[in-house]
């Protein structure tokens, strides 16, 4: 049977969104101004990719170094700035294939830094790599889905969430229970998105 094709209509139609991402058109209105007024300046939606890359950077460092609470914060920062990219993108009427392809490359880069970094730190390697094997998969398979004309948003643990989830753990000391729930949540959420993958393609 051949690969059956589904509108992206942004529904969710089998399963809820990633909580965050019910807020997202809520912080895209809250964004919008200063989205517009960083456009209006010249600032590009690359350029901001390129920030929030190189401040996921440090904060890897940071983390491994055991600064957590300054790794939070900066977790935090490079997450606004993620958000931000996307919101001059769109205000700004900036959206390209490459933008998007180097916005997600970008994410998967400070992902990969910041578990590490906790990885060094000392964190329990199996949480790590846990949560690091499910928030690749969590984006691969939507990728992978989408690339079928599948729409697979389904899940509890997108990215939005699961640096949230970090960033608090950091902030507030509960650093090791952090990484273990973004590991059950991502791998929980990877595994839901796998089966709808399967099974609309099948």
């Amino acid at each position: 049977m051949g690969v059956r094709h589904f509108p992206l209509t942004g529904r969710y139609p089998t399963g809820a969104a990633p909580v965050l991402s019910k807020l997202r058109s809520y912080a895209d209105r809250i964004l919008a101004r200063p989205a517009t007024f960083l456009a209006g300046r010249g600032i590009t939606p690359n350029v901001l990719t390129l920030c929030g890359l190189a401040v996921g950077v440090v904060a890897g460092i940071v983390l491994a170094l055991g600064f957590f609470f300054a790794g939070g914060v900066l977790i935090l920062l490079t997450g606004l700035v993620d958000m931000l990219d996307g919101a001059v993108a769109r205000n700004g009427r900036a959206t390209t294939s490459f933008g998007a392809t180097f916005d997600s490359i970008s994410d998967r880069y400070v992902d990969c830094i910041v578990l590490l970094g906790l990885g060094v730190a000392g964190v329990n390697w199996l949480y790590v790599g846990a949560a690091l094997m499910g928030s690749l998969l969590v984006s691969y398979v939507r990728a992978k889905a989408e690339g079928m004309g599948i729409p697979c948003t389904v899940g509890i643990a997108e990215r939005s969430e699961r640096l949230l989830i970090l960033a608090i753990g950091l902030l507030v000391g509960f650093v090791e229970p952090a990484v273990l729930l973004v590991a059950i949540l991502a791998q929980f959420t990877a595994l839901w998105r796998i089966g709808l993958l399967l099974q609309r393609a099948g």
